[in-house]
C-alpha cells in the first residue's frame, strides 16, 4: 500500500495556516495538477507562511480525493511528483476502489497509467 509521508524528510511546517473548502467565484488553476477549477466548483483554499514566506494554494476536488487516499502528509504543489516517486509500484487495488471513477480517470491521466477492469 502506498502512503506518502513527507513530514519527517521536509520538516517545514506552516505558521498562520488557514485551510478551507470554498466554491469558486471564477475559473482558477489547481496548484497540484495545474488543471482548471471551474467557476462554481469546490476547491480547497490554503494560505500560510512557510519559512517566513507567505503562500497560497488552490486544490481541485479530484486532487483532494486522491491526496486523501495516498498521502498522510504532503508538500503543497508536489502531490503528483510524490505519487510518481513513492507510489508508482506500491498502489494496491483497494486504494483505487476507494476513489470515484472521475478520480481514477484523473489519476490515470496525470500518471499515464491504465487500470484493467474485471
Amino acid at each position: 500500500m502506498c502512503k506518502i509521508d513527507v513530514a519527517e524528510s521536509w520538516g517545514t511546517y506552516a505558521t498562520q495556516f488557514i485551510s478551507k473548502r470554498v466554491i469558486s467565484r471564477k475559473d482558477r488553476k489547481c496548484s497540484e495538477c495545474r488543471g482548471k477549477i471551474l467557476k462554481g466548483g469546490m476547491y480547497e483554499s490554503v494560505t500560510g507562511r512557510w519559512d517566513g514566506c507567505k503562500d497560497r494554494y488552490m486544490i481541485c476536488r479530484l486532487c483532494l480525493e486522491i491526496r486523501k487516499e495516498f498521502a498522510d502528509s504532503w508538500c503543497y504543489g508536489m502531490l503528483w511528483e510524490d505519487i510518481q516517486e513513492e507510489c508508482s509500484e506500491d498502489i494496491e487495488i483497494g486504494q483505487i476502489d476507494n476513489l470515484s471513477k472521475e478520480a481514477v480517470s484523473h489519476l490515470e491521466n496525470m500518471m499515464g497509467w491504465r487500470w484493467e477492469e474485471d
